[in-house]
C-alpha cells in the first residue's frame, strides 16, 4: 500500500466512492470539498451528451423522486446549484378519485420548499457540478463492476464492463495526480478536468470531453486493484461491501425485509390530462389508490411536464398479467377514473418493464467498519412508500462530510454514532407508516392514529418531507402521539362503558328489581 499523504486538517486522499448515485455524487463533491481526492465507480454505462461529454449514468431506474427540505439543504451545504437542470419545485399536489372524472381529486397543501427530480438527473446535475467545482479532485470511473473487497488491507478490485471491456474511454480526465488512485489507468492525456463550462441560468456544468479523457484496462478478465484509505459504499440495498463487512466484522449485525409489494414503471402522458384548467404539467405529484385491490399509481413531473409513474401491486400480480390486454383491463377496473387513451399508453410500458420489489429494508447494527463506511441503501434502505430512500441517502451523505477533521477510522466511527439514530429511525417510520402489510389495510391502532394524522396533515409523506427535523425526533414525537393516542383511547373507552352502566345497565336491572 502506498504511502498516505494527508491533506489539509490531517485528512487522508484516496476515498473511493461506489457507484453513482445522488448520494455517491454528493459524497464525493462534499469530500472533495473538504480537499479530499476522491474516485467513483459505477458499473453502468455514462449518458453522452451532444458534445460527447458524459453527464451521468442513468440505466434503468428513470423514476422521479421527491427531494425533502432536508435532502435540498444536504444539496445546498455542498455548493450545488441546481437551477439549470430538470429539477423544479414542486407546485401541485393531486389525489385522484377511484371513480369520477380524470382530473376529479383533492388538492393537497404544499408545505417547505419540496422539488422533483428524476433519478439519473439528479446524479448527472451532481456530477455536472462535482467536475465543475472539483474537476482536479474526483475522477469518475464507468463500466466498472465491484468484484471484492479486501477491507483489511484496504484494497478494492474491479472488473471492467461492456464497453469499458474493449478499452473505450469510461473514465475522467485524470484528477491530480493518478486522478486519486494511486494507480495506472491505462492510457488518456492525464491532466486536471480544466475549467467550468457556463449552463443555462449561470450554473457551472463540467466542460465539454471532461470525462473522456481516460482509458479503462481493456481485458475483461482483469482486475484492476485500487487502495484507498476511505470507502464510501454507496453500492445499494443488496451492497457487496456490506456482505463483505459483515463476513468479517463481528459487530456488524445486518437485518434485512423485503416488501411485499411490487411495481413497475411507465409514463403515462401530459401532467396537465389529469389536472384541471390552468394549472401548469411542471412540478406536480399526482396519486391514484384503490384499497380493495391494493392498487396504487403513483407519478410525478418534472420539466418535461410528462407524468412519469410507478404502478404498484401484490405480490405476484403483475407477473399474472401478461399481455398488453390484460393491462388494459386491469387498469381499466383498477383505476376506472383514467382516460382511455392514458391506458393504452400505460399498459405496453408496464408490460416491458421489469418488475421491481416495492422495497427493502436494511438495518444495520453500525454504519462503518475501520476505513469503510456505509452510505444510502447500502446502510439503510427503506420502503419507498414514504418517499425518503434517496433523502435519507443524501442527507446521511452530508453527515459523513459534516464530521470534520480526524483520523480516517475515527471519521467512520463519528460518522455512523452521529447518523445511525436516524437511519434506524426511517426505517421504522416507512415499515410502520405506510409500508409493507400496513398497504393492506389492516385494523390496528397504528392505522387508526396514522388515518388521523392524514386527516391533520392531508399526506404523510409531505410532512416528513417539509421539516428540518431530524428522523429520529420525528419517530420519538410519534411514539409519544401513539401513547397519548392510547391513554386517550383508554379514557374513552372507560367513559363510554360508564356511561352506559349509567343510562342503560343500570335502569335495565331496576325495571327487574335487581338493583
Amino acid at each position: 500500500m502506498e504511502e498516505r499523504d494527508p491533506v489539509a486538517g490531517g485528512q487522508w486522499r484516496r476515498p473511493l466512492a461506489a457507484p453513482l448515485s445522488p448520494a455517491g455524487a454528493l459524497a464525493a463533491m462534499l469530500l472533495a470539498k473538504q480537499g479530499w481526492q476522491v474516485d467513483v465507480f459505477e458499473r453502468l454505462a455514462p449518458l453522452v451528451g451532444e458534445g460527447g461529454e458524459v453527464q451521468a449514468s442513468i440505466g434503468p431506474r428513470s423514476y422521479n423522486i421527491l427531494l425533502s427540505e432536508r435532502a435540498v439543504a444536504a444539496m445546498e451545504a455542498a455548493g450545488a446549484d441546481l437551477r439549470g437542470f430538470d429539477i423544479p419545485d414542486l407546485q401541485h399536489s393531486l389525489r385522484h378519485k377511484l371513480k369520477g372524472g380524470p382530473t376529479e381529486g383533492s388538492t393537497s397543501p404544499l408545505p417547505g420548499r419540496l422539488k422533483l427530480a428524476n433519478r439519473g438527473t439528479l446524479a448527472g446535475a451532481l456530477v455536472q457540478q462535482c467536475l465543475a467545482q472539483h474537476g482536479d479532485k474526483v475522477q469518475f470511473h464507468f463500466q466498472q463492476a465491484a468484484e471484492m473487497i479486501d477491507a483489511g488491507n484496504s484494497i478494492a478490485y474491479f472488473r471492467p464492463v461492456g464497453s469499458a471491456a474493449d478499452g473505450a474511454a469510461m473514465a475522467s480526465a485524470s484528477a491530480g495526480s493518478g486522478g486519486g488512485c494511486g494507480c495506472d489507468s491505462g492510457g488518456g492525456d492525464g491532466g486536471a478536468a480544466g475549467a467550468a463550462a457556463g449552463g443555462s441560468a449561470g450554473v457551472l456544468q463540467a466542460p465539454a470531453g471532461a470525462l473522456t479523457q481516460q482509458h479503462t484496462p481493456a481485458s475483461p478478465d482483469a482486475l484492476v486493484s485500487y487502495t484507498f484509505d476511505l470507502l464510501v459504499a454507496a453500492d445499494g440495498a443488496g451492497s457487496m461491501v456490506r456482505k463483505v463487512l459483515e463476513r468479517h466484522d463481528a459487530g456488524l449485525r445486518v437485518g434485512v425485509t423485503r416488501d411485499v409489494m411490487e411495481f413497475r414503471i411507465c409514463v403515462l402522458g401530459a401532467a396537465d390530462q389529469f389536472l384541471s384548467p390552468g394549472v401548469g404539467a411542471v412540478g406536480t405529484f399526482q396519486t391514484w389508490t384503490n384499497p380493495k385491490l391494493q392498487a396504487t399509481f403513483i407519478g410525478s413531473s418534472t420539466k418535461d411536464g410528462q407524468l412519469r409513474c410507478v404502478f404498484i401491486l401484490p405480490q405476484g400480480v403483475h407477473a399474472s398479467l401478461k399481455t398488453v390486454a390484460d393491462y388494459e383491463s386491469y387498469l381499466a377496473e383498477a383505476i376506472p377514473s383514467l382516460p382511455q387513451d392514458a391506458i393504452k399508453r400505460a399498459a405496453p410500458q408496464l408490460l416491458d418493464s421489469p418488475i421491481s420489489n416495492g422495497g427493502t429494508i436494511v438495518r444495520c447494527s453500525k454504519l462503518n467498519s475501520r476505513n469503510v463506511v456505509l452510505v444510502g441503501d447500502a446502510g439503510h434502505s427503506v420502503y419507498p412508500a414514504l418517499g425518503q430512500g434517496a433523502n435519507a441517502a443524501l442527507e446521511g451523505a452530508a453527515t459523513l462530510a459534516a464530521v470534520g477533521a480526524q483520523d480516517v477510522e475515527a471519521v467512520a466511527a463519528e460518522y455512523s454514532r452521529r447518523w445511525l439514530p436516524n437511519a434506524l429511525a426511517v426505517a421504522e417510520l416507512t415499515e410502520e407508516g405506510f409500508g409493507k402489510n400496513a398497504r393492506a389495510f389492516a385494523p390496528n391502532l397504528k392505522l387508526v392514529q396514522l388515518i388521523c394524522q392524514m386527516l391533520l396533515h392531508k399526506l404523510l409523506p409531505f410532512l416528513i418531507n417539509s421539516t428540518s427535523m431530524p428522523y429520529a425526533e420525528i419517530l420519538r414525537r410519534s411514539k409519544r402521539e401513539m401513547a397519548v393516542f392510547k391513554a386517550g383511547l383508554v379514557a374513552a373507552s372507560a367513559a363510554i362503558a360508564a356511561a352506559l352502566l349509567r343510562h342503560c345497565v343500570r335502569p335495565a336491572l331496576a325495571a327487574l328489581g335487581l338493583a
